[in-house]
């Protein structure tokens, strides 16, 4: 039993180690917390729209492909998050709200995203996560 146990934590460890990011994620605010997209999962014309704002407002830090890999990176910390990973599809859409208007308000993360809330619109914000879902694969 105690060699389960042993494993099992030693596993858990290591999946933990994999994660692109060992930082913690922030409990979304309740003003936040019902918050639900305008967009179905499949709106091309959201999706295509969200693109245009990420190109312009994102691709810098995040890249061109969402891998975290943009122009400014190498230079933030924490580094910007990569949507491509498997954790992201984990990411509520009121958490991605969230973190988007908020900024650096959005978490205990300390990351150098500035706040969007003031720069975009509730729209524009959906749109991009819209986008940000298909470089998820999801």
């Amino acid at each position: 039993m105690r060699r389960l146990l042993g494993a099992a934590l030693l596993a858990a460890g290591l999946l933990a180690g994999c994660h692109s990011h060992d930082h913690e994620h922030a409990e979304v605010p309740e003003h936040h917390a019902d918050r639900e997209s305008p967009f179905g999962p499949d709106d091309a014309e959201a999706q295509a729209a969200g693109q245009a704002i990420y190109d312009a407002q994102c691709a810098t830090c995040h890249g061109v492909e969402g891998m975290g890999d943009g122009e400014l990176a190498a230079s933030l910390d924490p580094v910007p998050s990569d949507f491509t990973m498997g954790h992201a599809d984990s990411w509520t859409d009121p958490y991605l709200y969230y973190r988007i208007a908020d900024g650096p308000d959005g978490g205990p993360d300390g990351t150098s995203m500035p706040a969007f809330a003031d720069t975009l619109s509730e729209a524009e914000i959906w749109q991009v996560i819209a986008y940000s879902r298909t470089l998820a694969g999801q």
